[in-house]
């Protein structure tokens, strides 16, 4: 836990909020890894559809960012504008 907090301390928030979502999917390859434990299909299936889940969110929030409006070109709300003239 040490190290995971570490690393995410070091990371935009952003980044970690994408990270937080993966934690079960490394929980679960640590598992079959280091302990024996079995996948199924359904587990398989499951960790594909979040990670693809996960990689769609984050390119879609890493997508370009709305042109601003400038500030002249913002027109008044029609009771302003009826104060206004």
């Amino acid at each position: 836990y040490w190290l995971w907090f570490r690393g995410l301390a070091q990371l935009p928030a952003s980044s970690a909020a994408f990270l937080g979502l993966l934690s079960p999917m490394a929980a679960t390859v640590l598992g079959w890894a280091w302990l024996g434990q079995s996948l199924g299909p359904a587990q398989l299936a499951g960790m594909l559809v979040a990670l693809g889940a996960t990689a769609w969110g984050a390119l879609a929030a890493a997508g370009p960012a709305a042109a601003p409006t400038p500030v002249g070109a913002q027109s008044m709300p029609r009771s302003r504008r009826s104060l206004a003239t």
